[in-house]
């Protein structure tokens, strides 16, 4: 895992840099070593974090010998050995994985990024074609940034490394807009730089340097095959095959590896799965709070399914939340998701201090195996054409959730269309909060410009496989990578997320209804596997969404603090927030005997922090 940016101008002589500073700019991506280049109209800078092969034949730039194609690459490939054995006719130099990206590329062409199983981003550049390539993993789980203008592209893993080399830049307002109005993040390819965006998961952007003309390209996508035809042990078989394999490839590296570990599903899936494959050893962390409502490390501790072998809680506390989220802030250059992100954040500075360069983790289950509580709306919906199975898995849902939902009554309707709404579930457990502190500049800003957010589909999609989709490409997995993403390398740790692998991502996202929920519950064939195969069963406890004391902090801990901080912060001068507005209510939440959502607040906190930081 590393952290890369470069430039291509025609002048790049006369460019001004630093190259001490450059290089520090995405230091906590890679501080094993750090080189820059200037070379045929580039300048490389790239900053590596050792962990296949620790050999400095890995470092980069790196440039093949035989047709001078150079390459800057962030991620991992895991099936970099089988690769090598596959392709055995090209002269391997080296036991990287970067030197497979390289060779493959010059041997296959632009596509040959279709045989990677991996995370990964990194930049290619053609001297034979003439071409600059960008490439983003199949989900995104590594980012890449880019700006093109008539007589420079500027690339970087992060955004900052962009900003180094430019004179002057502006806030995308509709960025601002879509966070205030909607708390969107990572959903498009905006950012909140105007002019800067995202690479898409699944795509690489072709760049011909003779104009400046460039096309992006899409190597990946879900088919939604049939597979109806295959049998419930077929299905079982195969999907415990994929997870087997994908945790073996996730194991690949030459340093020590550990394991983010909560009291759930996923995590106790993922610990038995390791277990099988001999990592029986591996140091664990979970992030917690000292509240015991909120203690996810008393649940570890408590979850006697988990052996554990060397656990490390890390705690938060409200004393010092608001000094660690600006520091957060300029390393995620962009709001925080919760209390929980900034939590992670904080673990993976006692990760980091152990030593430990890569960590496991169970995010992406919830995205693979339909975990999410509003799926439910769209299996009732998908199963309305059979009365019968849809009364009989209501009389489940009713059993475990202790509710009473009836069919075709009214708050059946009003259930159903609750659930199917957009973003319905705020970071902190509640209901989001439908005011609006977009101030009339704000609104005008973004009338003003052309809103091109790519997306296809309805707000409100009625099938569980078109809601996963809309999930997977733009409303949950984006930015939990994302957040994943900047939690961990900030702290110079890679994190590895074993349930995204593509193909297991593929099958599941294909399968019918009743094979990811079913009697009641979610992660039907999660559940199977930890049961058949493990011989574990998890209790039937309702997702727990409110996992952290966020409420509690902003609505009295910090509620003085915070108040300051936005009365005489950039918000309030710069006129994008209707600041007395939103005082107001945040006064009113102080002062009201429920708790209620708190998503309002964490979403100003971060912006004054973010805005103030960067413009």
């Amino acid at each position: 895992m590393c952290g890369f940016t470069g430039v291509y101008n025609e002048d790049i002589l006369n460019i001004k840099y630093s190259k001490e500073e450059l290089c520090h700019l995405l230091h906590h991506r890679g501080p094993d070593y750090s080189a820059m280049m200037i070379k045929d109209k580039f300048l490389f800078a790239h900053n590596r974090l050792a962990i296949i092969d620790l050999s400095s034949k890995a470092n980069q730039p790196y440039i093949s010998e035989d047709t001078g194609t150079i390459l800057l690459f962030n991620g991992e490939v895991f099936n970099y050995k089988e690769l090598k054995r596959k392709y055995k006719d090209i002269h391997w130099k080296t036991s990287s994985d970067t030197e497979v990206i390289i060779k493959l590329y010059d041997s296959l062409g632009p596509r040959f990024v279709s045989e990677l199983n991996g995370i990964f981003a990194f930049a290619i550049f053609d001297k034979r074609n003439h071409k600059l390539l960008f490439y983003r993993d199949r989900v995104g789980v590594k980012p890449f940034y880019y700006k093109i203008t008539s007589d420079n592209i500027y690339f970087s893993s992060e955004i900052k490394g962009i900003l180094y080399f430019l004179n002057k830049y502006d806030m995308n307002y509709c960025a601002l807009y879509d966070y205030v109005e909607h708390g969107l993040l990572c959903h498009n390819e905006n950012t909140f730089i105007d002019g800067i965006y995202s690479l898409a998961p699944g795509t690489y952007l072709e760049v011909q340097l003779d104009g400046f003309k460039y096309l992006i390209h899409t190597y990946w996508d879900i088919s939604f095959t049939d597979l109806s035809y295959k049998s419930e042990s077929e299905i079982y078989e195969e999907t415990l095959f994929l997870l087997q394999e994908s945790v073996r490839l996730n194991l690949v590296g030459d340093v020590e590896i550990g394991l983010s570990l909560s009291s759930g599903l996923d995590s106790t899936l993922l610990f038995y799965l390791l277990n099988e494959q001999g990592a029986d050893r591996l140091r664990s962390f979970t992030f917690g709070f000292k509240d015991k409502k909120y203690d996810e490390v008393s649940r570890v501790y408590d979850n006697n399914l988990l052996d554990l072998h060397d656990h490390h809680p890390v705690y938060l506390d409200s004393n010092n939340m608001v000094e660690i989220l600006k520091e957060a802030i300029y390393f995620f250059e962009a709001p925080l998701g919760g209390l929980g992100t900034l939590s992670a954040y904080n673990m993976m500075k006692s990760v980091r201090d152990t030593g430990i360069k890569v960590m496991l983790a169970g995010e992406g289950a919830d995205d693979v195996f339909a975990g999410y509580q509003y799926y439910y709306a769209a299996l009732f919906k998908d199963l309305e054409y059979d009365v019968d199975l849809l009364n009989k898995e209501l009389e489940c849902y009713n059993r475990f959730h202790n509710k009473n939902v009836c069919y075709n009554s009214e708050e059946y309707r009003e259930f159903v269309n609750t659930l199917s709404g957009e973003s319905v579930i705020a970071p902190d457990g509640t209901m989001l909060n439908s005011d609006t502190y977009c101030s009339d500049d704000l609104l005008e800003l973004v009338r003003h410009k052309n809103r091109d957010d790519k997306k296809k589909g309805s707000m409100y999609l009625s099938t569980l496989k078109s809601v996963m989709y809309k999930d997977l490409k733009e409303k949950k997995l984006p930015k939990l990578l994302f957040f994943q993403d900047r939690a961990s390398m900030a702290n110079s740790v890679e994190t590895r997320v074993p349930y995204l692998d593509h193909r297991l991502i593929e099958i599941m996202y294909t399968l019918p209804s009743q094979y990811k929920m079913r009697n009641g519950q979610t992660k039907y064939l999660a559940r199977k596997i930890l049961q058949k195969h493990f011989g574990v069963t998890l209790n039937t406890d309702v997702k727990h969404y409110v996992a952290t004391p966020q409420r509690e902090w902003l609505k009295s801990n910090l509620n003085d603090e915070v108040t300051d901080i936005l009365k005489n912060g950039y918000l309030m001068k710069n006129g994008f927030i209707k600041m007395e507005t939103f005082l107001a209510d945040y006064k009113q939440y102080k002062q009201s005997r429920e708790l209620g959502n708190s998503f309002f607040v964490w979403k100003m906190l971060n912006l004054e922090f973010l805005l103030s930081s960067y413009f």
